[in-house]
């Protein structure tokens, strides 16, 4: 039986996609090699580089499910899509490669590390787990624990691999010296915004959050930044005097995008949320509009879930805008990666559009746009 999300219908989907962000045959073929040569090349990387007693190996980390086969089928595919259109004009194929690789590397840690946050750890384990993945990605270096279970283990490991984010700067891009200080800005901002969003879970805590505080600090767990990073940081070791609108332009839209698809995903998992006891943005919104009641339990209207995926459109419009502005002055691929954006948009929706009852839901969702009663919360972004 196929793992979940690379299932025939999932892999059918995604080179629809492919195909349709490609625009051109010829490009098709080249990124489907470039995700096929990357996801192999990563596999086995992991099954190499994870084979000490103080590690837990990539296997014992999938039969946990703790990793999963998926995590790199998924980020060599977004990475590549996200990748080639900014770096095609500028950075030679092995160039790109090395990026996607990196991105790759960067969102596997950080998802290992969050499954056992979730899973495993208590709240004050989550956070200094986190503070060492981001000593691991900063210096490259890390104090394995010496406990012998699968918790350590595992943890161990998802710190190795985010240990090569740090050989990564240090060796592919030794000129992008101000995007590298950028970049561990924006690691830092996102570790504060993780865990912030622990008090989603904490019953303490999550009552004193409403939905702009949502927006305006627990959001910003979203990678956005972090992801886009990597790319400028090729950039600017291929481009002399990259400018800094660029940098902030398409900081900003990869921010808005990647929050975008954390509000999108809020509504995609609300009845999994809710089982562990996770306020989201549905739940925020709901509340601020006075259309979920929490005392006594939960009871919302049906059109909550439609107001959410629009409060997702007004990042995503913004995304677009910000990419819109920075193509302009760069020259990059701006329709390709318009495409991506709009890949990424229906690939966190997926699941929410396999369990829709309301055909009308999903026409709904095709049209990007943000009603005027949602044009509010625009002052929290």
């Amino acid at each position: 039986m196929s793992e979940e999300g690379l299932d025939h219908l999932h892999k059918i989907a995604g080179l629809a996609f492919l195909r349709y962000a490609s625009g051109s045959r010829s490009n098709y073929r080249r990124l489907y090699g470039v995700i096929e040569a990357a996801s192999h090349y990563f596999e086995n990387l992991m099954r190499e580089m994870l084979n000490e007693p103080w590690l837990a190996s990539y296997e014992e980390m999938l039969q946990a499910r703790i990793m999963k086969r998926k995590y790199i089928t998924y980020s060599a595919y977004m990475a590549t899509l996200s990748s080639y259109p900014l770096l095609a004009r500028v950075a030679g194929l092995r160039e790109i490669v090395s990026t996607i690789l990196a991105k790759m590397t960067l969102i596997t840690g950080i998802k290992t590390l969050d499954n056992l946050n979730d899973s495993l750890h208590s709240r004050e384990e989550a956070v200094k787990s986190l503070e060492r993945q981001f000593e691991a990605m900063t210096k490259g270096v890390f104090t394995p624990l010496g406990d012998d279970s699968l918790k350590a283990r595992a943890e161990n490991s998802a710190l190795l691999l985010s240990s090569l984010i740090h050989r990564w700067l240090s060796s592919r891009v030794p000129g992008a010296h101000r995007m590298r200080r950028v970049f561990l800005d924006d690691l830092r901002r996102y570790i504060e915004g993780q865990k912030l969003s622990f008090n989603q879970q904490s019953r303490e805590h999550r009552k004193s959050l409403n939905i702009f505080t949502y927006l305006g600090n627990v959001n910003e767990k979203g990678i956005g930044r972090i992801w886009v990073g990597l790319d400028l940081c090729m950039l600017e070791q291929k481009v002399q005097g990259l400018d800094d609108s660029i940098i902030q332009g398409l900081r900003e839209s990869f921010d808005y995008l990647f929050k975008s698809c954390n509000i999108y995903d809020d509504v995609a998992d609300l009845d999994v949320d809710m089982a562990a006891g996770i306020w989201n943005s549905v739940v925020y919104l709901g509340i601020d509009r006075g259309k979920l009641r929490v005392d006594g339990g939960f009871s919302l209207e049906r059109s909550l879930l439609r107001d959410t995926v629009r409060l997702g459109d007004l990042h995503y419009l913004r995304a677009v805008d910000a990419a819109r502005r920075v193509g302009c002055i760069l020259g990059f691929d701006v329709s390709g990666l318009l495409k991506c954006y709009m890949v990424l948009r229906y690939f966190v929706m997926r699941k929410w559009f396999f369990r829709a009852k309301n055909p009308l839901d999903m026409i709904d969702f095709l049209n990007v746009r943000v009603p005027p009663h949602i044009q509010k919360y625009a002052i929290q972004i």
